[in-house]
């Protein structure tokens, strides 16, 4: 009999214990509550408190934030920094996410530079060497020539016309201005751009006949050869002037300039993948024109980028990265 309760009081005794350790089995097993902070995605801890950077109280993470380390394709964008996200429709139209079409556009602009009012000499004394070449036939010379012309900023075109050209033709008579154009705005410029010269209230008309190939280390900048038409008595040698340098009018790929986020690294947009995915997508941009920007690789025509409400998806996507990079298991203790 006593051997009997002995062993009632041992079930219960066992039942019990059972009981705690499936309890915690549970415990451990259920989903724990992450925090991270608003402004520095990159914190993750399993208790509230304040970011260690900023100060600012700890958020809970939602639930598809941190089951974005789960996800494959999340790893592989977390190599960047960033993670394709999903929102809603609705989650879209509360935080008011806009997006535009990536699109040909014919982008135009203004390259303002300084300059200077030139008569050409080492120009003029350049192309009577590959004259006197020619007539001696000296291929050698005239080789040299062709070298300091295209050195001073000629085409080959524009070579080719100095035979035909009498030595006090058209070619050399106008005056012409150097331009100084920043190492940023040069890649905007192109041959035969029509100019805008400046002086006072005078106005010249011109165009754009050389591109100095070499940049000055000093100034940072580079020559640029503008031909103009007709100089008049107002512009004397070594006067400075200011030149406004058509650029553009070709179609080029380009989105709006607040689809574009510079990570200090790279350039990058989200795109709309569709059901309501926005991908990261590191692109290589050109200049930057009429509120556009050039794309000159990453887009396809037709894609469709965020334009409004990047900094609530930047933080979202960096957040996902995070734990996508880290796995949500890998959180700061106490």
């Amino acid at each position: 009999m006593k051997a009997g309760v002995k062993m009632k009081k041992i079930l219960f005794l066992a039942l019990i214990i059972g009981a705690v350790f499936y309890a915690v089995s549970c415990s451990d097993n259920g989903e724990k509550t992450l925090y991270t902070c608003p402004m520095h995605p990159q914190v993750i801890q399993d208790h509230p408190g304040s970011c260690p950077i900023c100060g600012m109280d700890l958020v809970p993470v939602e639930k598809e934030q941190q089951q974005g380390a789960e996800n494959h394709s999340a790893h592989e964008d977390a190599q960047m920094g960033y993670a394709a996200i999903t929102v809603s429709p609705e989650k879209q139209q509360l935080i008011n996410i806009k997006f535009d079409t990536v699109k040909k556009r014919v982008l135009s602009g203004l390259v303002y530079a300084p300059g200077v009012v030139a008569y050409d000499p080492e120009l003029y004394s350049a192309a009577s060497e590959y004259r006197n070449a020619l007539k001696i036939n000296s291929a050698e010379l005239a080789e040299t020539a062709v070298l300091k012309l295209q050195s001073l900023g000629l085409s080959a075109k524009q070579i080719s016309e100095i035979p035909k050209s009498p030595e006090d033709g058209d070619i050399f008579s106008n005056m012409s201005v150097y331009a100084q154009v920043y190492q940023n705005d040069i890649k905007k410029i192109k041959r035969g751009a029509d100019v805008i010269v400046t002086s006072g209230q005078n106005r010249f008309e011109g165009a754009v006949s050389g591109i100095d190939p070499v940049m000055n280390p000093d100034t940072r900048s580079f020559n640029v050869r503008i031909k103009l038409n007709k100089a008049g008595a107002v512009l004397k040698p070594e006067m400075y002037v200011d030149a406004g340098i058509m650029t553009g009018g070709e179609k080029v790929l380009s989105v709006p300039e607040e689809a574009v986020m510079n990570t200090g690294t790279m350039n990058m947009v989200f795109v709309d993948a569709g059901e309501g995915r926005l991908e990261p997508r590191h692109i290589t941009t050109g200049a930057v024109m009429e509120g556009y920007i050039a794309v000159e690789s990453g887009l396809k025509e037709g894609e469709r980028v965020v334009v409004n409400g990047n900094f609530l998806i930047d933080s979202e996507s960096r957040l996902k990265a995070a734990f996508a990079g880290m796995g949500a298991s890998h959180v700061h203790d106490k």
